[in-house]
């Protein structure tokens, strides 16, 4: 009955920091961990893996698994993060509306076509523009292009115009690009060239970071087109304390599901280890990028053999950065987040 109670009430997922309580999902959620039969960790886990599904509820969820702690608990958790990391590898159809941040609690921007056109073979095209690269704040963003035979189901996008390389059009120039597109008179070859065949374009590497002329960039045997960290060398980071900022990577970014890119700003060893799960890339950097997704600072503490506490400091400007403690457990071999704490500073 809670299970299906917890898919069938409704709620508001708004941008904040925590959901405002009253809230029967939150309720539902404790008590089906609290619980522990196979019935109610199932239900958890459906939650966990709808992909719109309110990061908050996720984090709530991952807490109330790990609170119960069997077995089956953990293994759910475990499940989740395969789930988060295929859901990397292939990705759902792009679709048009709301773009959530990284960060759970900040608001998501709206990406809409600026132009639409229909080629004579039928096929809808559609030119936007997506910060997803060049910060949440940037006032341009760059210029993306995709196509559907129908106008609800939409290839994933193709960036065409690059901020960081050249200025974007203007609306009426965009509209006039697309109509070259539909009608033949501009190919997009210089667009869709990938010169190493990694499955990234070459405009898109230059926008990453990555080499556009070598397939993968850190050599660790995976193409950067395939590669959640095209820039970090697999193995630098081994032991528990990799594992626990793995634990915490996943309840804080997994569950956003967000396509964003994160910056880990080379303070320490915490840049030199790869993280699974997120959507988006994760990309070293030597200084903080204004207006994204940066993790500054990722201290590990152990307290015994399996406990730990976690600190992890991360924000889009220097002046409003969030400060996450949390304590970790390990439970049949696994490290989960038992109790998070969040603190911003301005």
């Amino acid at each position: 009955m809670l299970v299906r109670m917890l898919t069938g009430v409704e709620g508001s997922c708004d941008a904040g920091v925590q959901i405002r309580r009253p809230d029967l999902r939150l309720d539902i959620i404790k008590e089906l961990g609290e619980i522990g039969t196979p019935e109610a960790i199932g239900g958890l886990h459906d939650l966990l893996v709808q992909p719109d599904a309110c990061a908050l509820l996720k984090m709530h969820a991952l807490l109330a698994l790990a609170r119960n702690g069997n077995a089956e608990a953990v293994r759910a958790i475990g499940w989740f993060e395969l789930w988060a990391e295929n859901n990397r590898e292939t990705p759902p159809p792009f679709t048009f509306g709301p773009k959530v941040s990284a960060i759970y609690y900040e608001r998501p921007t709206n990406v809409w076509p600026v132009g639409t056109a229909t080629d004579p073979g039928g096929t809808e095209w559609a030119i936007f523009r997506w910060d997803r690269f060049c910060g949440r704040y940037d006032p341009s963003g760059d210029w993306w292009i995709t196509k559907s035979p129908d106008g609800i189901h939409w290839d994933q996008p193709l960036l065409v115009k690059d901020v960081g390389e050249m200025a974007p059009p203007q609306v009426d120039e965009a509209e006039r690009f697309l109509t070259e597109v539909r009608l033949g008179k501009r190919a997009l070859d210089a667009f869709t060239l990938d010169s190493d065949w990694d499955g990234l374009t070459d405009l898109l590497e230059s926008r990453v970071g990555t080499d556009p002329k070598v397939a993968d960039s850190d050599g660790d045997t995976v193409p950067d087109g395939r590669d959640g960290n095209p820039l970090t060398p697999a193995g630098q980071v081994s032991g528990d304390e990799e594992e626990i900022r793995q634990a915490v990577f996943t309840f804080l970014f997994a569950a956003a599901g967000s396509e964003d890119p994160i910056y880990l700003v080379d303070r320490g060893e915490f840049a030199r280890q790869e993280y699974l799960g997120h959507r988006g890339l994760v990309l070293p950097v030597p200084e903080l990028q204004p207006g994204r997704v940066n993790v500054v600072e990722f201290n590990v503490s152990m307290e015994s053999a399996t406990s730990a506490k976690a600190s992890i400091m991360h924000g889009q400007w220097a002046e409003a950065i969030s400060n996450h403690t949390l304590s970790l457990q390990k439970l049949h071999d696994h490290w989960v987040v038992v109790e998070s704490e969040l603190r911003i500073t301005m």
